[in-house]
């Protein structure tokens, strides 16, 4: 289930722990809980961010577990999952996921992104969400209500105007030079785009109308990306070097590259033209905006 939000741990892992305990005598084992937040599962190119917890040790157990071994269970258990929440960004109340959603975005567009690295080997992303949902969840209702009321008017007002939070934070007007440059970067990868287009759109095609389940949604389209992508890369190959020869190659690794950052270039002038939008309203529309992201921001960068 896609929330962001521990699950009631089960008591398999433990029982599993104690069972090669009772059948090897093995004490040595140790569990690691590792945490996985997804900033939108199902949306193209997005962030996931990894921490691994702090190491549980079952001999710190057995003496509970020759005692009571349900008790030692249960303890176990609970153990996991305090450290599994310690991993993991955890909003309370689920119907509260779009408001937090919101501040995650706006304190990560505070930050100066790059599209370079893919990955990065740091958690600082992880300790700002953290830190936000459990003041998010720890605020008296009253606080929390008028907190979410501008963080709900200035989510309305985004998409209403079809614009991005990263657009108000920017501020600065439209440039038609980093348009132009995009398009002409896009059309100079268009190459790489249309040999990837077919087996692409096929996956994303069979995984929105054979995959009822969202959850399920993304893992399938990955896995049909990738073997479409890899069956088609190699029938073009051998197909290439069959009929020009083993030089065909240096085309097909120059295609893939150009679809690659094809990638980068269509984001990058889906950006321009939503600051396009910004820079058309009207000032009264960008005051608003301005100053519920002034509000939300405040609040965020308040000391606990």
């Amino acid at each position: 289930i896609q929330e962001k939000k521990l699950r009631p741990i089960q008591k398999g892992p433990a029982r599993m722990a104690f069972g090669a305990y009772d059948a090897y005598g093995i004490e040595d084992t140790v569990i690691i809980p590792l945490g996985f937040t997804y900033e939108m599962a199902n949306v193209w190119r997005k962030d996931v961010m990894i921490q691994c917890g702090t190491p549980i040790y079952l001999k710190d157990y057995i003496k509970e577990y020759k005692e009571n071994p349900n008790q030692a269970i249960q303890s176990l258990t609970d153990s996991l999952g305090t450290k599994l929440k310690e991993t993991i960004v955890n909003i309370d109340q689920i119907s509260e996921e779009p408001i937090c959603d919101l501040l995650f975005d706006v304190i990560e567009n505070e930050r100066k992104k790059s599209v370079f690295p893919i990955l990065i080997k740091n958690n600082k992303s992880l300790i700002a969400e953290q830190s936000i949902a459990n003041r998010f969840n720890q605020l008296a209702q009253q606080k929390k209500e008028l907190l979410s009321q501008s963080i709900i008017k200035y989510k309305n007002l985004l998409e209403k105007y079809r614009i991005l939070d990263s657009n108000v934070k920017c501020g600065h007007s439209f440039s038609l030079i980093k348009v132009i440059l995009s398009v002409l970067c896009l059309v100079f990868c268009l190459p790489g785009v249309i040999f990837y287009f077919l087996p692409v759109i096929s996956a994303k095609t069979i995984a929105s109308k054979k995959v009822y389940v969202k959850e399920f949604q993304a893992p399938v389209l990955f896995a049909l990306v990738t073997f479409f992508v890899l069956v088609w890369t190699i029938i073009a190959v051998f197909s290439g070097i069959a009929i020009f020869g083993w030089y065909f190659l240096i085309p097909i690794i120059i295609v893939f590259i150009l679809g690659f950052f094809s990638i980068i270039f269509f984001e990058s002038l889906q950006m321009n033209l939503s600051q396009l939008r910004f820079d058309r309203l009207n000032s009264t529309v960008k005051d608003n905006l301005l100053s519920n992201r002034s509000f939300i921001l405040e609040w965020i960068n308040e000391k606990q």
